[in-house]
């Protein structure tokens, strides 16, 4: 089969020396284009390094979009007939306003496209508009471009999948500490099913030692395909399957993209800047904390016997969550028993002509998803104590549009009832409280509980294998306190599936997939 070579240029960019890193990156590309690459990404703030404190002193290094680099990259790519990206401070000519852009080149020497930043570095630089056309056409599919921290929120890789790109493409200037950059880049390429390439960079900026940072590839399944790090500079080199017609396949983000029910999304794109108490707004619990408790099984375990041992250990008005399992009707009301009994509540899933969610305790509810989703406006919402709790399985929370809306309504915590976790689904469960939810999952094979990051930090919480349990204590006065980012290109994520292929779309059939 084919395959699309690509090259990395994962450079030591030298602070405040744009004339030598421009060299470097040219060097490289034209390694590359050596080697028979087919697109050469560089890396992020590529010709002044990264740390500026005032627009006056990144001024001396701001370029346009026809300035000497873009000029050379435009000669370069139309001489060695190949695709080149990269990302640089820039000025736009006619506003004089200062952006971080990527760039992208294509084998005629024009400017194919560009991507300004969103998430802007806030001492100089003004954010891109949440608008972008940054999906373009190439030979092998749809290229999407982002640029660093634009893919740590779901919704801007998610955006560019749904014009068609099969293939992201992220300049980074993102030192590996604190929050590992790579699990984001491994869960962006798994929700949307598609390719996600990082171009990194290394040596030391300012108080950044990016020396450490990697330069990345996920597949389609968030599989790890390249992960490669350097104190020197160096050129990368990897590649990605083609189909026999020379394109990328596309196949599993389509199937994700079929699967979304929009419909139940649009409370993502309400506007909650200007609203300082969530609690009364949305009319939620009296904040508090709630007593979280993830249980696993053996093949051997009965339920209602591990619940029995394990209540001692469960404080009265917590929550405790059960795999899925086949659980009879008199070992459900057996439950319901003991949660009366110990003030508890359960939450257990079994799969019964759909999956049939259980809420046991003081008010006893069940739920069958997906038929059942209209009446709640979404998913099941239902309060435990100080929480506004939510019930989502995992593969429907590959929406990150879902999570979302979950915030948006208030939602503090979100909980699975899993047969098996997998590390995927670890994954998932780690990064998705970025949304700004908690989110908690059991499956027979282990249980997470994971709260959203602080900061750059990771996110707090619990975990466990099989046999055993996790728990954490949840503070709802923290995920009360939401920060949304809003500058999100909501009207192509609510465009009618027909309607959001773009260049990417090869006018493939295929059927739309309950996940």
């Amino acid at each position: 089969m084919p395959e699309l070579s690509l090259a990395l240029a994962h450079m030591e960019v030298k602070p405040g020396q744009p004339a030598e890193n421009r060299a470097e990156l040219l060097r490289l590309f034209s390694a590359a284009a050596d080697q028979g690459a087919r697109l050469a990404v560089g890396p992020e703030m590529c010709l002044s390094g990264y740390c500026f404190e005032r627009r006056e002193d990144i001024a001396p290094f701001v370029e346009t979009d026809d300035g000497p680099t873009a000029a050379a990259l435009a000669a370069l790519a139309k001489e060695r007939q190949i695709w080149l990206a990269a990302a640089w401070a820039e000025r736009d000519r006619r506003t004089d306003m200062f952006y971080n852009s990527a760039f992208f080149f294509g084998p005629d020497g024009r400017l194919a496209g560009r991507y300004r930043k969103v998430n802007a570095e806030s001492r100089w630089a003004c954010p891109g508009p949440a608008a972008q056309d940054n999906v373009f056409s190439t030979p092998w599919g749809g290229l999407g471009l982002l640029v660093c921290a634009d893919s740590y929120h779901s919704l801007m890789p998610r955006s560019a999948a749904m014009k068609g790109a099969d293939l992201i493409v992220i300049p980074a200037n993102w030192p590996n500490s604190g929050l590992d950059p790579r699990s984001i880049w491994r869960l962006r390429a798994l929700e949307n099913g598609c390719f996600v390439l990082v171009c990194n960079r290394t040596g030391r900026d300012g108080d950044m030692d990016c020396r450490s940072g990697s330069s990345f590839l996920a597949g389609p399944g968030g599989e790890v395909r390249l992960d490669r790090r350097s104190e020197t500079s160096c050129l990368i080199l990897t590649s990605l399957p083609l189909t026999k017609e020379g394109r990328l396949a596309g196949l599993e983000r389509r199937r994700l993209l079929a699967s979304r029910r929009r419909e139940l999304y649009h409370r993502c794109y309400g506007h909650f800047s200007g609203i300082a108490d969530l609690t009364s707004f949305l009319r939620l619990p009296a904040p508090g904390f709630l007593d979280v408790h993830c249980l696993t099984m053996t093949e051997d375990d009965d339920p209602v016997a591990l619940c029995q041992r394990q209540a001692p250990f469960l404080r009265p008005g917590g929550l405790a969550l059960l795999p899925l399992h086949p659980y009879a009707d008199a070992g459900l009301e057996r439950l319901r028993t003991l949660a009366l009994e110990n003030g508890l509540t359960f939450l257990a899933a079994r799969q019964d002509q759909g999956l049939q969610y259980f809420w046991l305790g003081a008010e006893t509810r069940s739920f069958r998803l997906p038929d059942e989703l209209g009446e709640h406006d979404g998913y099941p919402r239902l309060d435990c104590g100080p929480a506004r709790v939510m019930l989502a399985p995992l593969r429907h929370l590959l929406h990150p549009e879902l999570a979302l809306s979950a915030a948006k309504w208030g939602v503090d915590l979100t909980v699975s009832s899993e047969e098996i976790i997998t590390p995927a689904y670890r994954n998932l469960i780690a990064l998705r409280p970025i949304e700004q939810i908690a989110l908690a999952a059991a499956g027979r094979n282990g249980a997470a509980i994971a709260l959203p990051p602080q900061g750059h930090q990771a996110g707090r919480g619990a975990a466990c294998g099989p046999g055993d349990h996790c728990q954490y204590v949840l503070d709802t006065r923290e995920t009360r306190r939401k920060l949304f980012q809003d500058r999100i290109d909501f009207e192509t994520l609510f465009q009618p599936a027909s309607e959001a292929e773009g260049p990417g779309n090869d006018e493939a059939g295929h059927e739309r997939v309950q996940l």
